[in-house]
């Protein structure tokens, strides 16, 4: 007989990706919802219900979460809308005070797969309205970024890392890889076209000789000299949301800016900035190493989150790499760098001057005390991204 002066939410999410499915479904570990606009908190009774125009005002009212917690069934993605089922739920409800939002937000967390740590998935609404007594359903299909797992090479190699053992195929070693395993199935020679290009490195001392670089499966990834204007000027973001690769769950992505964007800013061309590092030299005609430490962020401090000016800005994800260890002269462990927390790994096109084994790698490290983004010269041999977007 009460007569309801709250609203209601019943979120009911599924999915069609295998990676929200699989198992029995991927876990929500709780939702947040936030808007522009308080959303609970404290309002004054005016005659027999709520009186919306006491609605407060403090930011921290404008956000409210729902944790799944050990005495709460767990909060499954179906494959398809789920039915009620009391007995089997797929849906949580929160309480909302009534009214009309704007950017009203939903962030579902989960648990990731492979590098363990918190991600969401974002759901953002311009415009909604919640009316009093009534139950809103919010019942989204999570369809999230899907990466191509073929990406990882050692240095500028014929074919992939995994070729002819990918994680779909037959033989999926490199899905197994993802933990530690015990595998003969890597590259292990230079008559595998999965073996990195032996070429040798810059050695002109007067600078003057043509540029040595990749020509193979990383001829497109930046030079030296394009990562040191990332370093300096990229203005880094990390977010964490949400993406899928190898049908699984994965998180968190670094976002930097573009070289056309850094050159705009500059007033410079992107040819200039990849012809010369920010300290004039350039690294891919040098038989000097760059000392990173003198090339000091001058964009600031990393940052949460998406860029706001997103389009002047690009993504790398965090999908670690695969570096094999010698355990005996018959047999190799190869191990998925980055399968506790999030890393990344990138080549460049440039080797590194005196190190005939080695080229340049951008790295993303946030398995420590402290967030590290880097360049630094990393072994051929390593099984690493050369994913970099066309748009730069």
């Amino acid at each position: 007989k009460l007569e309801h002066k709250a609203s209601y939410i019943t979120f009911r999410p599924s999915s069609t990706q295998k990676a929200f499915t699989k198992w029995g479904g991927a876990c929500i570990k709780d939702i947040e919802i936030s808007a522009d606009q308080a959303l609970c908190g404290w309002f004054d009774i005016k005659g027999d219900t709520i009186d919306l125009s006491s609605r407060p005002t403090e930011g921290k009212y404008k956000k409210s979460l729902c944790r799944i917690d050990y005495y709460i069934p767990l909060l499954r993605i179906p494959s398809e809308e789920p039915p009620s089922d009391p007995a089997n739920p797929s849906h949580a409800i929160m309480v909302v005070a009534p009214g009309t939002y704007t950017n009203f937000t939903v962030r579902y967390r989960f648990e990731t797969n492979f590098n363990y740590s918190t991600g969401y998935v974002t759901k953002t609404y311009p415009r909604v309205t919640f009316t009093a007594g009534k139950n809103k359903v919010i019942s989204p299909d999570l369809q999230e970024t899907v990466y191509p797992a073929d990406t990882y090479y050692m240095w500028d190699a014929v074919d992939p890392y995994w070729k002819g053992y990918e994680w779909d195929s037959a033989d999926p070693v490199q899905l197994r890889a993802l933990h530690l395993v015990e595998t003969d199935k890597y590259p292990r020679s230079n008559t595998d076209t999965r073996w990195y290009n032996e070429v040798s490195p810059y050695a002109g001392a007067d600078g003057a000789a043509p540029a040595v670089a990749a020509s193979r499966s990383c001829k497109d990834c930046p030079n030296i000299n394009e990562l040191l204007w990332y370093r300096v000027y990229g203005a880094p973001y990390v977010d964490n949301e949400v993406f899928v690769m190898m049908d699984h769950l994965w998180s968190q992505r670094v976002w930097l800016k573009k070289l056309s964007t850094i050159a705009r800013e500059l007033g410079k061309t992107v040819a200039e900035l990849k012809e010369k590092a920010p300290d004039g030299v350039d690294y891919t005609r040098s038989t000097k190493k760059p000392d990173m430490d003198s090339f000091h962020d001058a964009s600031g401090m990393l940052e949460s989150g998406k860029p706001n000016n997103i389009a002047d800005y690009f993504s790398l994800p965090l999908i670690g790499g695969y570096v094999p260890h010698d355990l005996s002269p018959s047999n190799r462990l190869i191990h998925h760098v980055g399968s506790g927390s999030p890393v990344g790994f990138y080549w460049s096109s440039t080797p590194v001057p005196g190190s005939p084994d080695e080229a340049y790698v951008w790295e993303a490290d946030f398995s420590r005390s402290f967030d590290k983004i880097d360049i630094r010269p990393e072994n051929r041999r390593y099984g690493f991204s050369r994913m970099w977007p066309a748009d730069r």
